[in-house]
């Protein structure tokens, strides 16, 4: 919970400390906010009262009004190091407590020379300028949003600190499964996990049988598409140099053009076209020429004598 002190001279600002007082009670809550004339138990020693009571607070507010520093600049109220307001003033700047001085009664903020050497950074302070009259709630209300933001940055500064103390909580490790080693074959080389060469020479290993698969492959369909070849025409015996050695059978049907351009000539015998595959022995017309093609050659047959 958010603890605020507030510090002021009774002889001073009284009245107006009691507003400010109840509209910081009705916004953080009557337990948030200490004045000491409510406080302070009779008996106590106050130096140790203060010193304890800053301790637990979060906030300090310095009511600075024209009579803060005393009477007159004869009589310094703050010149006394008994002084109650001197204690509360030098305990927060000790403690580095965030300090507001507010000043009230349009007094301004006393110079360095009229404060003891402890007070000297009370004046370093920016201040809050609150009046008691028609500005009274906006500047409390100014007054209540600063409140909340240095406490936010008080609270920020407090966890940052707080998490890095923490101790860091490690993830635990999950447990993997076994594994079975896996045992090669007879015969095949063991690869162990020994360094660069290691690596390489299972590179090199598998290039090699992946180079051993293309050539059973290959090989194979070699054979395959020796098996499945067309039929060939071979020539046996002497042939005649009218066709030319290897390839398949060509069919000449005579020499005019009819026959360079395939066609059979008109006097030519109804014969069915040869199909399948041609083979000739022996003696060989003209036309044949050993080991290649066959060329069949359709003559006109001779008139029969009439």
């Amino acid at each position: 919970m958010l603890r605020i002190t507030i510090s002021y001279r009774r002889d001073d600002s009284l009245d107006i400390t009691g507003r400010i007082f109840d509209r910081l009670a009705g916004h953080f809550g009557r337990e948030a906010v200490f004045r000491d004339i409510d406080s302070i138990p009779p008996g106590t020693d106050f130096r140790r009262h203060i010193d304890l009571l800053l301790d637990e607070s979060d906030i300090v507010l310095a009511i600075v009004g024209p009579r803060w520093i005393g009477p007159n600049n004869e009589q310094l109220s703050l010149a006394s190091p008994a002084d109650p307001v001197r204690l509360e003033i030098e305990t927060a700047l000790r403690k580095d407590k965030p300090l507001i001085p507010v000043l009230v009664s349009r007094a301004v903020m006393p110079h360095a020379d009229v404060l003891p050497a402890s007070l000297h950074g009370f004046v370093y302070r920016h201040a809050v300028q609150v009046d008691s009259g028609q500005d009274f709630d906006v500047h409390v209300g100014r007054l209540i949003r600063a409140i909340e933001e240095r406490a936010a940055a008080k609270a920020v500064r407090g966890v940052i600190p707080a998490i890095e103390a923490s101790p860091s909580i490690e993830p635990t490790a999950k447990a993997e499964p076994p594994v079975d080693p896996v045992v090669p074959p007879v015969g095949w080389p063991v690869v162990r996990a020994n360094g660069g060469h290691t690596v390489r020479w299972a590179i090199a290993l598998g290039l090699v049988v992946i180079l051993g698969i293309i050539s059973v492959v290959g090989i194979a369909m070699w054979t395959i598409s020796v098996q499945f070849r067309g039929p060939e025409v071979s020539t046996l015996g002497n042939q005649s140099p009218g066709v030319i050695s290897g390839g398949d059978a060509t069919i000449n049907f005579g020499s005019s053009p009819a026959a360079q351009s395939g066609s059979p000539p008109a006097n030519a015998p109804n014969l069915p076209p040869p199909s399948g595959t041609v083979r000739s022995e022996g003696a060989q017309s003209p036309g044949v020429v050993a080991g290649g093609k066959v060329g069949i050659e359709f003559a006109p047959a001779p008139s029969a004598p009439r």
